[in-house]
């Protein structure tokens, strides 16, 4: 079962797609986080960093892409490898998916897209 974390400033779209990646049996959610600190403490505080990291770019007024950076540096204290890191937008936009991938995401789905295909990208 592949550990996640879920970066998203609206809890219920956080916690929607949680629910349905739960039910998947694949998944276990181990942490949501709101805001850019939040995030950032409970990726500090974990014991065990998650395998895979649901990031939105758009947390209220903070850039969430600006979190990929400093979970590298968590993962170079700690010397374990970066986690998976999805960035899922509601932006379809190809600006905003380059500064992901450039920041180092390793895949981008936009809100829009089908669940099939949140599954294909985590993959």
């Amino acid at each position: 079962m592949k550990t996640v974390v879920l970066i998203n400033e609206h809890l219920m779209a956080a916690n929607g797609l949680g629910s349905w990646l739960d039910r998947t049996g694949r998944f276990n959610i181990i942490g949501t986080a709101k805001t850019l600190a939040d995030a950032l403490l409970l990726l500090e505080t974990l014991e065990i960093l998650p395998q895979i990291v649901i990031l939105d770019p758009s947390l209220g007024t903070d850039n969430g892409l600006e979190l990929i950076p400093l979970l590298k540096e968590i993962c170079v204290k700690r010397n374990v490898p970066l986690p998976g890191i999805l960035v899922y937008s509601t932006l379809d936009n190809p600006f905003v998916m380059h500064q992901a991938m450039e920041a180092g995401a390793d895949a981008y789905a936009s809100k829009p897209c089908e669940i099939k295909e949140i599954l294909w990208q985590i993959r």
